[in-house]
């Protein structure tokens, strides 16, 4: 019976070991040294959304992409990834016809490893932006209100494009 007890006990922390050691092979995609420029955004969107990154890298060229955010009622990240080795001077981050409020806590911009996390009022510092995108001061996050007549947009102001600049350029 205690034979069988060891080897069961040790079984088990073999098996834990082996997790723990699974841990630490992943890398999470936003510390990785790869030489691209990474946004991430944390946020709840409640039906799926359609958006748009336009940028212009710091060798004055324009290119932008598409992609869509699929709904959840959950906080969720969605990763929008440059090409290697373009790193945008500035950027502008359009959603269409926003049909439902999307609350979003935090941006993440990465490169090599470096992270920028804008959060809380940060956001409004950094991005000048459509009318209908407010700053809830009790929860600590951004509210992007429902709006059919124009495109909702954040756009890096001045102050963004000099840190991003002095960051990952200079």
């Amino acid at each position: 019976m205690k034979i069988a007890v060891l080897s069961i006990f040790f079984c088990a922390l073999l098996s834990c070991n082996q997790k723990a050691n699974n841990k630490k092979e992943q890398t999470p995609i936003m510390t990785l040294k790869d030489s691209v420029f990474r946004i991430a955004i944390d946020g709840v969107f409640k039906s799926s959304q359609d958006f748009k990154l336009s940028f212009i890298d710091v060798n004055g060229l324009e290119s932008s992409f598409s992609g869509t955010i699929k709904g959840n009622h959950k906080l969720q990240r969605k990763i929008v990834e440059f090409p290697k080795k373009v790193l945008p001077s500035t950027f502008k981050l359009k959603f269409e016809n926003v049909a439902d409020s999307i609350f979003i806590p935090k941006y993440t911009l990465a490169y090599n490893g470096d992270k920028l996390i804008i959060k809380d009022t940060a956001v409004v510092v950094y991005f000048n932006r459509s009318k209908n995108i407010l700053y809830d001061e009790n929860n600590k996050q951004i509210i992007v209100l429902p709006y059919f007549k124009a495109d909702t947009y954040f756009e890096t102001n001045i102050e963004l494009r000099n840190r991003l600049y002095n960051r990952y350029i200079k």
